[in-house]
């Protein structure tokens, strides 16, 4: 059964105590037998590690995890460039095996049509998924050449080994 909440803010109490008083080496070995004996009091300190380990994490995090966007690329690279969104309805599924709207963002520059997809990480199935669409575009546009291209912040050894057997050129991003 739960612990009523006096019990487990008693508990909190105590071990708070204890750790205040850190250089006693009876308190020491207080925290680590109630650690070892009540699951209650692990659950509640791994709850409040979390609780302060996220809410100072997640500045962080957030900054190091901004998605990568066509525009990061575009704009880096292709200064001038146009960029577009082509949409087709895949009836047949052949990108995600069922019927369903295709839209991929396609760079115009220097006469050269890229078709980019931007991912934190790319693995084995984005290649796939790369790969797939660009055969689909080839297949509703035989006359117009379009080149591959993946914009990561990192890739997948194995994705890595498959984007270049598919002459899809990678473009990984260094954090600042």
């Amino acid at each position: 059964p739960p612990c009523p909440p006096s019990f487990g803010q008693t508990c909190a109490q105590k071990i708070h105590s204890a750790v205040n008083r850190m250089d006693n080496l009876l308190d020491k070995q207080e925290i680590l037998r109630l650690l070892k004996e009540d699951q209650f009091i692990r659950d509640e300190v791994k709850r409040v590690i979390r609780q302060r380990v996220v809410a100072e994490l997640e500045p962080l995090r957030r900054e190091i995890v901004q998605p990568l966007t066509v525009d990061d690329i575009v704009l880096k690279m292709f200064p001038g460039a146009v960029c577009t969104v082509w949409k087709t309805n895949d009836e047949k599924g052949f990108v995600h095996g069922i019927p369903t709207e295709i839209a991929i963002d396609i760079i115009e520059h220097q006469g050269e049509k890229y078709f980019c997809d931007c991912r934190n990480v790319a693995t084995p199935e984005d290649i796939l998924y790369v790969v797939r669409v660009g055969k689909l575009y080839k297949q509703q546009n035989p006359d117009i050449a379009l080149h591959c291209l993946m914009g990561v912040r990192g890739i997948t050894p194995k994705a890595s080994q498959m984007a270049e057997a598919a002459n899809i050129d990678v473009i990984v991003a260094r954090q600042k």
